[in-house]
């Protein structure tokens, strides 16, 4: 009789080190970008959220929230992307989560 396969769902996103190509943030704020960062992607493998846009958003969200009363961060989440972009002081990140990489940067 053959055995069942189970899959199970259990992931320690805690463990997964970030993979910084590129920084320029303080250590209080490179933090808390990459706990949301991580949870959004927790969300995305759980099924709460199904698209890069959408853990994009969520980031986003988190972070203007984080930081009352600032706005301007962009967010781009993604497998395959490249930028060139202008940014503020001490704001922005480029690093990947495994197969997933975001891009974070204040602007305006």
């Amino acid at each position: 009789m053959a055995k069942a396969v189970i899959q199970t769902k259990n992931k320690n996103f805690d463990i997964i080190e970030p993979n910084v190509s590129f920084t320029d943030l303080s250590e209080d704020r490179f933090n808390s970008i990459v706990a949301a960062c991580r949870d959004a992607y927790k969300m995305q493998h759980d099924g709460e959220l199904k698209y890069f846009k959408d853990m994009a958003a969520y980031i986003k969200k988190r972070i203007e929230e984080e930081e009352k009363g600032t706005s301007g961060w962009h967010v781009i989440v993604g497998t395959n992307f490249g930028s060139f972009v202008t940014y503020e002081h001490k704001s922005i990140i480029l690093f990947w989560l495994e197969h997933i990489g975001f891009l974070l940067f204040k602007h305006g």
